[in-house]
């Protein structure tokens, strides 16, 4: 399984995807050229990126279905106090050095980028930090 070794911040894109080392990421999160998305909000990163601080790391990435990028986000959105997209959330933890392990599903493949064939599609993500101190914090809100 490939992870996402990232740690810098990101030029945002203000009117489609976000370019982050391989991969190409809007608000819905992965994203494959299919339509026009909705670009990444530096402020939903950085709030983000203060809810997340607050979560120890893991070495490895453990595939659990609350720090898959769709329910993390809900927590995180949760004890924000506001919106976070998917693909904010994300960028937030590439930008912090967290480890971002994609999804891909074989079932549903899309025509790559340069041409070249097809490739599984990326559905979502595994964030890599301790599921046991967000529940923790989502029990105290």
């Amino acid at each position: 399984m490939e992870t996402v070794p990232y740690k810098s911040v990101a030029q945002l894109s203000t009117d489609g995807p976000t370019r982050v080392g391989p991969f190409l990421i809007c608000a819905n999160g992965f994203w494959v050229s299919r339509g026009k998305r909705s670009p990444v909000s530096r402020d939903q990163v950085e709030a983000a990126k203060t809810v997340l601080a607050q979560f120890r790391r893991t070495r490895m990435v453990q595939p659990n279905d609350c720090l898959a990028a769709g329910p993390l986000k809900h927590n995180v959105e949760s004890l924000a106090g506001r919106y976070i997209s998917r693909g904010a959330l994300i960028i937030a933890a590439i930008e912090m050095g967290i480890t971002v392990m994609p999804v891909y599903d074989e079932d549903r493949l899309y025509l790559s980028e340069d041409g070249r064939g097809l490739e599984p599609l990326i559905s979502t993500a595994y964030i890599g930090i301790n599921y046991r101190d967000v529940e923790r914090a989502v029990k105290a809100v």
